[in-house]
């Protein structure tokens, strides 16, 4: 409803009312998400700093090497803050192209959380099938874990990758969003794009 021209252009002050409600509501659902987090609500591996790797690959890739879901939560968490530090600042400098800018990049960091979530049910559901197949393939082809603990490890370790991947999404589609409105043309444009006033 924020990024409807039609509305902002019939009702801008209903736009700039909803709009306040949306930071303060952003501010709740931030400090919420990092109170969880601090309090261990979270499925998370035990030591913070723990890369997990899929196999055990030696290439530092982004899918193939991962972050706790802690470390995750928090690098998203910035990216989060700050658009919503950039749109509020921008809106009240009246730089109107900007605040758009930063309105439409900070919904997209929000929605990284709903990308998990289906992306996670993809990782369970495959991960019931896989642990229902024959022990000896389990075992043999997949070196799946047979053991409780080893089980529970591999599961942190898909959940933290299933945000990873979801940021790799936001990642991809703020670059391709982006791209098409010509955003990574000269910093000269960029700056001049953002300064543009409204009376």
């Amino acid at each position: 409803m924020q990024h409807s021209a039609s509305i902002r252009r019939r009702w801008p002050k209903f736009h700039r009312r909803s709009g306040y409600t949306v930071i303060l509501l952003s501010i709740d659902l931030a400090i919420a998400g990092y109170y969880m987090t601090s309090q261990r609500l979270v499925t998370t591996h035990n030591d913070w700093y723990h890369i997990h790797t899929f196999y055990n690959a030696k290439i530092p890739l982004p899918l193939l090497w991962w972050p706790t879901f802690e470390v995750a939560i928090v690098i998203l968490g910035l990216f989060y803050f700050l658009s919503l530090y950039k749109l509020y600042i921008s809106i009240r400098s009246k730089k109107i192209e900007a605040h758009r800018r930063w309105a439409v990049f900070h919904s997209m960091t929000g929605y990284a959380i709903a990308i998990e979530r289906l992306i996670a049910s993809l990782v369970l559901g495959i991960g019931w099938v896989l642990y229902s197949l024959p022990e000896h393939v389990q075992s043999g082809w997949l070196r799946l874990p047979r053991d409780i603990s080893g089980k529970l490890e591999v599961e942190v370790s898909a959940l933290a990758w299933t945000l990873t991947a979801a940021g790799s999404a936001v990642a991809v589609w703020t670059y391709a969003e982006w791209r098409r409105a010509a955003l990574f043309g000269p910093l000269r444009a960029l700056s001049e794009s953002s300064d543009k006033k409204v009376d």
